[in-house]
């Protein structure tokens, strides 16, 4: 990110603080002010409202659906072999040629796939396999497939691979300007990355696993000026051993850090990760919900959960296990950081519950709701120090407004239920400590 202090550096200044600072008191409210608690409460539910899709829309049905049942083209009428020596490349783009712009099926029957190029998917075109275990498309040296420019496509109950780390660059799926894509049912492994997004929207990754991913599973890409990634669901995924090569700015689900990136109303929700990295790393994104995830860091590096934005919800979480924080507010000053909300979350075993840091000088973190959450160390050899924290690291003339910790469990940890440093404007209510 744009002159922001790296998270290694995060990391080790958390630990130092956890052990050499002194707790520092707050500048607490002298009592609860309702009428500026009310206020508050107004301003979030308008910037929601003005943007009804928000953190609250329902997933978009896709009506084209019940079309792709009226034409069917297998691959193996056009000559695919799928015994995993045959290149099987032309066959199968002969095939989806023939689908484009049809409401039709590609069927990818039982077999194993050589692919010696990309295949190039068209608008109105469904690739279906007949299950992960049956239908498997491979190919070693680069990305397996694009959906470039194209509308109405899905992909489904198929297998993606690669040969990664051999092949240091292949992804399973690039989508650069679409609209209306739907993975749905299928699987990522030993690739770069599994699913690339780039000026895309109306996106639906679902019911998905990525496994064995050196870098990202699901990675919402800079398009460059004037491009934005809307509307996207990643929901009910499996990740697992992702990011195992540690690559800085990857994480199982990842939007790009560039300071002119846009990734509006993006929905992350019921995902189990087994992270070997950064868990969800979001930045620059806005009017997300990160909700019901599971996520369960290592001993390695990386947050959880760490987010740059505004208008953002992180709800009802389960985040476990980080070397650093459990969820990371992230503040910077190339950009606004208002009206986040992070709420219901339990957050044990990690360097701390959830952190708050200005990564920049002249940071303003205007509006953030800490409510509801528990954060707690198991056993007292936990490395969960505190259960909420600030953090600074030399960054000065940073600014809060209108920061509340409300109604938080914070009892169990290491060193101290919370540790604002140095000392900030925050309202505290009716946590336990």
């Amino acid at each position: 990110m744009k002159g922001r202090v790296n998270r290694r550096q995060f990391i080790g200044g958390l630990a130092a603080s956890a052990t050499g600072l002194l707790l520092s008191k707050p500048a607490f409210a002298n009592e609860w002010n309702a009428h500026k608690w009310r206020k508050y409460l107004v301003r979030m539910e308008n910037e929601t409202a003005s943007h009804p899709e928000g953190a609250s829309g329902e997933q978009p049905e896709f009506e084209q659906q019940a079309r792709f049942a009226e034409r069917e083209f297998n691959v193996r009428d056009y000559g695919a072999v799928g015994d995993g020596q045959t290149d099987d490349t032309v066959a199968i783009q002969t095939a989806i040629d023939d689908a484009t712009d049809g409401y039709a099926t590609v069927y990818i029957p039982d077999g194993r796939y050589r692919l010696s190029d990309p295949l190039f998917v068209g608008s109105q075109t469904r690739l279906r396999g007949s299950g992960t275990e049956h239908s498997v498309l491979e190919r070693t040296d680069g990305h397996l497939m694009y959906v470039t420019g194209a509308h109405e496509v899905q992909v489904v109950e198929l297998t993606l691979t690669g040969s990664y780390p051999n092949d240091p660059w292949s992804t399973g799926i690039v989508a650069s300007g679409a609209d209306d894509l739907k993975v749905q049912g299928c699987r990522f492994q030993d690739l770069h990355a599994g699913v690339y997004l780039e000026n895309a929207r109306g996106i639906q990754i679902t019911d998905c696993v990525f496994e064995t991913i050196g870098a990202s599973g699901v990675r919402l890409g800079y398009g460059g000026e004037n491009t934005a990634n809307e509307y996207i669901y990643v929901q009910r995924n499996t990740f697992q051993h992702v990011n195992h090569a540690a690559l800085d700015g990857n994480s199982a689900i990842h939007a790009h850090g560039h300071p002119d990136a846009r990734n509006e109303h993006v929905w992350i929700e019921d995902n189990h990760v087994l992270s070997g990295g950064i868990g969800i790393g979001l930045d620059n994104i806005d009017y997300a919900s990160v909700s019901r995830n599971r996520i369960v860091g290592n001993d390695v590096r990386g947050e959880c959960i760490a987010i740059i934005g505004s208008n953002n919800q992180i709800l009802d979480n389960e985040v476990s296990n980080s070397i650093a924080a459990g969820i990371l507010i992230w503040g910077v000053a190339y950009r606004e950081i208002a009206n986040n909300v992070v709420r219901g979350n339990t957050c044990y075993d990690n360097a701390q519950g959830i952190a708050i840091v200005c990564g920049q000088d002249h940071t303003i973190i205007d509006g953030l709701l800490i409510e509801e959450n528990r954060c707690y160390a198991t056993s007292p050899e936990s490395r969960q120090a505190f259960g909420i924290q600030s953090y600074i690291n030399g960054t000065v003339n940073f600014e809060w407004r209108d920061v509340y910790v409300v109604a938080n469990d914070l009892r169990g940890n290491a060193v101290s239920a919370y540790n604002f440093y140095p000392p900030r404007d925050v309202v505290m209510l009716d946590n336990l400590i």
